[in-house]
């Protein structure tokens, strides 16, 4: 250590393995010199989320043939648009539904059951990420419909 230095110790002894991840990618995130990078910084190679460019595409690739096109979709626009989010009325438009008639429970576990197989395979690590998450309001307590969803920070795609 250098003098005027500080160290961060952060217990995460119990804090779930999505959050670990998250502070990863955010501690990474602040510590890049300049702009953040938009793309994962080693193609290929597992980042913090535990998912590279082969295994993601991989992943698509499982929900194409299970026919999970909606949330394929999805999880195209959050990685291609740099946003790393889509909300819930886009999820509506890409897939084409009608929020009056069509509910978005469930919508997350097709690509949860690809991610659990992934990681049974040996194709992801254990502690890979979900590749696409409802987000909360933290400001709303109690009971709430997820206003979008987020892939891991990391993943997110240099749009252009």
């Amino acid at each position: 250590m250098t003098a005027g230095s500080t160290t961060l110790t952060i217990d995460i002894t119990d804090l779930a393995p999505d959050v670990v991840g998250r502070l990863h990618a955010e501690i990474q995130r602040i510590l890049q010199p300049g702009p953040a990078p938009m793309a994962p910084a080693t193609v290929g190679q597992p980042v913090v989320s535990g998912w590279s460019d082969q295994s993601v595409e991989k992943a698509l690739d499982l929900l194409a043939k299970g026919g999970h096109t909606a949330q394929l979709k999805a999880i195209r626009f959050a990685l291609e648009h740099g946003l790393g989010h889509v909300t819930r009325s886009k999820v509506y438009e890409l897939a084409g539904w009608d929020p009056q008639l069509r509910s978005l429970k469930g919508f997350t576990r097709p690509i949860n059951r690809v991610t659990e197989d992934m990681k049974a395979d040996g194709q992801l690590p254990a502690h890979a990420l979900a590749l696409l998450a409802p987000s909360y309001d933290p400001a709303v307590s109690g009971y709430q419909r997820a206003p979008g969803f987020d892939v891991p920070e990391d993943l997110i795609w240099q749009a252009g």
